[in-house]
């Protein structure tokens, strides 16, 4: 679960070419597309270097000692084990399948950057994949039905539950009250300090982030108020959007209204949502800090174009 979501989160926080946070900031703010790119990368080499240094002193003591586990007296849903001293033959249909998922992932990418495919469209994709690779791998309709519904029962949970933490947004948009909340909050930023100011959208970014899960659409909510707020506060509207960006990406892999964490708890056995932050707390402050640090370093070096 580790290796997964936060490997996962700490290339969607570097955001290097992610079209749908990083791009989508800068068109609002009117800056060129993946502009600040070298000073994204070593930001996400840094919060990768900093990821895999967790994840393995874990393993280390875990290694040790197995009951230093948050969840070593939690019983967890696994999936049928496999015995690695009768492994199967890597038949022509396992390439087959392999072949599938590959040519599946290369549209995938296609889509998403000359179609402008989204969420619909890559969903859609995905299924294909999956009716593709069981037709390649010999299984009969019914039998992919029936792995196919055996899979859904494990991220049920969790997809009740992203449900009801959306309900928190859609409560606050229909009441037209999110845009008071996000004017109300820059407000208290637009008398800091400078430096203080680029911290205090960092922090606001990183609050709002628990109402608004989506990267993009928190982009939409938020830039248009820190884009001019930056020019107002004296940094660049570059360092808004790195305010954006980290205060959007780092929680995802702690606030419970994150969709994809709560979906990965219940597909990684059922690891109970308070055992995960017991144990991800350290790697997050870590995170946070180092993101901060970035956003100061911005600031002071006016990372532009503007």
């Amino acid at each position: 679960m580790g290796m997964v979501v936060l490997g996962t989160g700490a290339g969607f926080a570097g955001g290097v070419t992610n079209i749908y946070t990083v791009g989508v900031a800068q068109a609002i703010a009117k800056l060129p597309l993946f502009s600040g790119l070298g000073f994204r990368f070593v930001a996400y080499v840094t919060f990768t270097i900093i990821t895999i240094v967790f994840l393995l002193l874990y393993a280390k003591k875990l290694k040790k000692d197995p009951e230093i586990s948050p969840v070593h007296d939690v019983k967890l849903a696994t999936m049928e084990e496999i015995d690695l001293s009768e492994m199967p033959k890597f038949t022509a249909r396992h390439k087959g399948v392999i072949a599938v998922v590959i040519a599946g992932f290369v549209i995938t990418i296609y889509g998403t950057i000359n179609l402008g495919w989204f969420l619909r469209q890559i969903s859609a994709m995905f299924i294909l994949v999956g009716i593709a690779a069981g037709f390649v791998g010999g299984f009969t309709p019914s039998e992919m039905a029936e792995h196919f519904a055996n899979g859904a029962k494990a991220i049920i949970f969790g997809a009740v539950t992203t449900g009801l933490a959306r309900s928190i947004l859609v409560v606050m948009e229909k009441g037209h009250i999110i845009d008071s909340v996000i004017h109300s909050l820059a407000g208290l930023v637009e008398g800091l300090p400078t430096i203080m100011a680029a911290m205090g959208m960092y922090c606001i970014q990183l609050v709002m982030n628990f109402f608004i899960p989506s990267g993009s659409g928190q982009a939409v909510t938020t830039m248009p108020i820190m884009a001019p707020l930056a020019d107002i506060v004296g940094t660049t509207r570059q360092v808004a959007v790195l305010a954006f960006q980290y205060g959007d990406s780092f929680t995802n892999a702690l606030f419970p209204t994150s969709g994809v964490l709560l979906a990965g708890l219940a597909m990684a056995g059922g690891i109970p949502w308070d055992r995960w932050a017991k144990w991800v707390w350290k790697l997050m402050l870590a995170w946070i800090v180092s993101a901060g640090v970035f956003v100061t370093i911005a600031h002071f070096i006016k990372l532009g174009p503007f």
